[in-house]
């Protein structure tokens, strides 16, 4: 009898006994789905449990936890279980070491057997759907499944983490000046915020705060709006924290940033924010994040997993939040993976300024503010560049203009009466030369800050992998996607789902048939009514009364 046939029996001896037989699984980015036998189907209130089969002891000699009773580990139907390792334990990733997989049901613990076909990852790992693996310099993660002798599921976290300065700041190892001033800085601030969250007490505290703009705006405005108008800021006292340059704070609002954190009961962001992962917060305070971007179309955060820009799943980034807000309910398990927090804390509230972009009232008002920024618009068709930026993220952001060519572009303008708008990516610094003899039809639009208040007189938006096409698709914009760099885009960010397939509008990778699809009305609309089906829960412009009666009221 070969090894497998042996395995096949006594995995066919321990089914007959009780137990789950494993039949197929893969991983979808950083989550695994697991197929049993209809025979020895899940049940809904099962839990899964993971088992060291030997004692393990820590670096200071300390048992380790045997059993691991797993969170973020899902019923899904009689036959598909979902597991998240790296938001499986305590919230965190499941730590390294060997694990046999047990359901528990009933007070019994039923092992999850390997079925003779099962593909084995820890044999051969050569498809990205067989493992999770994240690889970088310094720090490793991989979740492997293979059978025991027995035949039994054993899952095999192997890697090596890095070291945490949030947990510990001493620790962090510098090769340079910068980096050990970097380093001083982080716990500086560590020490601060906690020195103050230890001593002080919670107040009836809203604070608005973001890296990325010197004021308030996107979401935020228009939620700070709603809270007025509801009398909510009477009973709370409102602070605000902006900066939209690296290293924006001084010592002064420094410390003041920490202390409000401190004593806190809400806190909105709308972005990475640093300073807020390093924070320790009060037992009840809110954390939300009001993402600036709609929707789930190129991949965020750990959702990079199996690409070159990879997020580390030890990484601290995002995981305080309590509250996260998308568009729609299909967004809400992305982007628990993105930040690395459990799903219920993602919630299809919808998205605070989509409340503005649906007031007849405020499209008004903010076409009569383009009309008179833009004179030169007035009777031309408008058209709007929106792309989004390359780079790993704020300080290497850059587009590449070589794909711009604006003389043919002005001379598209002249010819066909069109007016060009080039709202480029807030964190793109260096913007493209406008050639003077086209000043008339082609301007830099960062005259008005926010792009959705130039989408009200947008008559076709052009862009590329930009999440503005969720607004565009409100406003039912014809929107063409210029992406002449698609391929590399997919190996170093990709996207949830294919994006041929998914968009709404027209692709094209040429400038040539950018410019010759506006000139036809060739935007593929069909597309566009069932991406706005799939894309918002809400269309009824109260998101922001969602997000107040459930954070602020609920609390």
């Amino acid at each position: 009898m070969s090894e497998i046939q042996k395995e096949a029996s006594v995995a066919a001896e321990a089914v007959q006994g009780g137990a789950i037989e494993l039949v197929d699984f893969h991983w979808e980015r950083t989550t695994m789905f697991m197929e049993v036998s209809a025979d020895t189907p899940f049940e809904p209130g099962d839990k899964l449990l993971f088992h060291r089969p030997r004692e393990v002891r820590d670096d200071d000699g300390k048992k380790l936890a045997s059993d691991l009773v797993l969170s973020e580990s899902f019923y899904v139907g009689p036959t598909t279980w979902r597991l998240r390792p790296i938001v499986a334990y305590q919230d965190r990733a499941i730590p390294f070491g060997e694990f046999d997989a047990f359901i528990v049901r009933d007070g019994k613990k039923l092992p999850l057997m390997m079925a003779s076909g099962c593909r084995r990852s820890g044999e051969l790992a050569t498809r990205r759907d067989d493992a999770l693996l994240y690889f970088k310099t310094g720090h490793h993660y991989e979740v492997l499944t293979y059978p025991t002798d027995q035949g039994q599921a054993r899952f095999e976290v192997l890697g090596r983490g890095p070291k945490n300065p949030r947990l510990d700041p001493k620790s962090k190892v510098v090769s340079s000046l910068k980096g050990f001033l970097r380093g001083m800085h982080g716990a500086i601030w560590t020490g601060t915020e906690r020195t103050f969250c230890k001593h002080a007490k919670q107040k009836k505290k809203i604070v608005f705060t973001s890296d990325r703009r010197s004021e308030i705006g996107g979401n935020m405005e228009p939620l700070l709006k709603r809270m007025e108008e509801r009398g909510i800021t009477k009973d709370y006292k409102i602070v605000y924290d902006f900066t939209d340059k690296a290293g924006g704070r001084g010592i002064g609002r420094f410390t003041k940033l920490a202390w409000d954190l401190a004593t806190a009961k809400i806190v909105f962001c709308d972005d990475y924010q640093l300073t807020l992962y390093r924070a320790d917060y009060q037992p009840g305070t809110r954390i939300v994040q009001l993402w600036h971007a709609c929707g789930a179309f190129k991949t965020v955060g750990m959702g990079r997993i199996g690409t070159l820009d990879a997020v580390s799943p030890f990484a601290e980034s995002h995981r305080c939040y309590t509250d996260v807000v998308v568009a729609a309910e299909k967004d809400e398990p992305i982007y628990a993976e993105a930040f690395g927090i459990p799903e219920d804390r993602v919630k299809a509230l919808g998205i605070p300024r989509h409340d503005w972009l649906l007031d007849p009232a405020w499209q008004k008002d903010k076409k009569a503010t383009f009309a008179k920024t833009f004179p030169g618009a007035a009777d031309k068709r408008v058209i709007v560049f929106a792309p989004t930026f390359r780079g790993a993220g704020k300080r290497s952001a850059y587009f590449d203009y070589n794909y711009l060519d604006l003389k043919a572009l002005g001379e598209a303008c002249r010819r066909n009466n069109w007016f060009l708008v080039l709202k480029m990516h807030p964190f793109i610094q260096q913007m493209p030369t406008i050639p003077a003899e086209y000043a008339d039809v082609i301007v830099d639009g960062s005259a008005i800050a926010e792009i959705n208040d130039i989408l009200p007189s947008t008559d076709v938006l052009i862009t590329d992998y930009s999440s503005t096409v969720y607004e565009a698709a409100l406003l039912d914009i014809p929107t063409l996607y210029y992406v002449f760099d698609l391929n590399n885009y997919i190996a170093t960010r990709n996207f949830y789902e294919d994006f041929e397939s998914f968009v709404s509008g027209k692709i094209v990778y040429t400038q040539d048939e950018l410019t010759c699809a506006i000139e036809q009305n060739d935007f593929e609309l069909d597309r566009l009514e069932s991406f706005k089906k799939k894309s918002f829960k809400h269309l009824d412009g109260k998101a922001c009364d969602r997000i107040i009666d459930e954070v602020i009221l609920g609390s």
